[in-house]
């Protein structure tokens, strides 16, 4: 009994100085030589095995003697799964694989080619699940950078807001301090000019008392006006000086305070301010007015 796997396709005799082609089949050397002559004369070439199409005259390589059994010299037929490995037709009907479970090496190759179909199935299931994850990481960096661009620009706003307040509070107080400095050099004037009328009106009572004491009659200087009440009447220019107005700091200050903690108040509430074109301008804020009075100041 000789296996198929040992003869050539075309004398259907065993191999004579086998070839292979680079399909994988295997024919003796004159046999295929023979068949790729008579083809030769159409311009077609095909495989007598598998009618495989070549474009020109393929190549006859012969069977490498790794294709052999080392130990019987006989060409490599079949796979024993059992021990995966390639042997020949001695190996498998009276060598140490006889009884195993033996394919032909077609055989083998196809069940092998079925598995790593599996195997591709599996790694492009897995390289499209992480390609999702790569997409899905990629959509939240983009959130991710969106959301910090939107918050940038939000705590921008805020501050670009809080600096417009502070500004306009700036222009306020100090306006405020400025129209306060005013009423006070105002009222210093106005007092500077009652007290120098007054002190000319005492140099004249000074003159006219030094006159009443050079009298030398008795007589006439008892008769004459009582300087006491002049110098009485001198004394008003005391209670005057009290009513001097002076730079209200405490008013100021705590006005400062209680605008920059509203300030505080607003942006902690979300509604930091609004509009800056509705803040009145510095030239048009009303002073003291525009200025809360500290509890309990006066």
């Amino acid at each position: 009994f000789i296996p198929e796997e040992l003869n050539c396709s075309v004398c259907l005799n065993i191999f004579s100085d086998p070839v292979m082609l680079s399909c994988g089949h295997n024919f003796c050397r004159v046999c295929i030589g023979n068949v790729l002559d008579t083809q030769g004369r159409s311009g077609l070439y095909t495989c007598p095995e598998c009618r495989a199409e070549f474009t020109e005259r393929p190549g006859a390589q012969p069977i490498c003697p790794d294709r052999k059994c080392s130990v019987h010299k006989r060409f490599l037929e079949y796979y024993c799964s059992e021990d995966a490995v390639c042997i020949c037709v001695s190996c498998r009907l009276d060598g140490e694989h006889r009884g195993h479970h033996v394919d032909t090496l077609s055989e083998a190759s196809e069940k092998k080619k079925e598995k790593l179909t599996h195997v591709l199935e599996e790694l492009t299931s897995k390289r499209r699940e992480t390609q999702k994850k790569v997409q899905s990481l990629g959509d939240r960096s983009r959130e991710a950078h969106n959301k910090a661009a939107e918050v940038t620009e939000r705590i921008k706003a805020l501050f670009r807001d809080i600096r417009t307040q502070l500004d306009f509070l700036e222009k306020r107080v100090l306006v405020e301090v400025s129209w306060q400095n005013v009423q006070a050099l105002l009222s210093v004037s106005d007092l500077i000019l009652q007290l120098e009328s007054q002190r000319d009106e005492l140099s004249k009572k000074m003159r006219h008392v030094e006159e009443l004491r050079n009298f030398a009659d008795p007589l006439t200087f008892l008769r004459g006006p009582d300087a006491e009440d002049s110098a009485a009447k001198s004394e008003k220019g005391d209670e005057q000086e009290r009513d001097v107005k002076d730079l209200d700091e405490v008013q100021i200050m705590w006005t400062l305070r209680s605008s920059i903690a509203d300030i505080l108040t607003k942006i902690n509430r979300g509604d930091s301010g609004g509009d800056p074109a509705t803040c009145p301008k510095a030239g048009h804020v009303r002073p003291s007015s525009d200025l809360k009075m500290p509890p309990g100041h006066r």
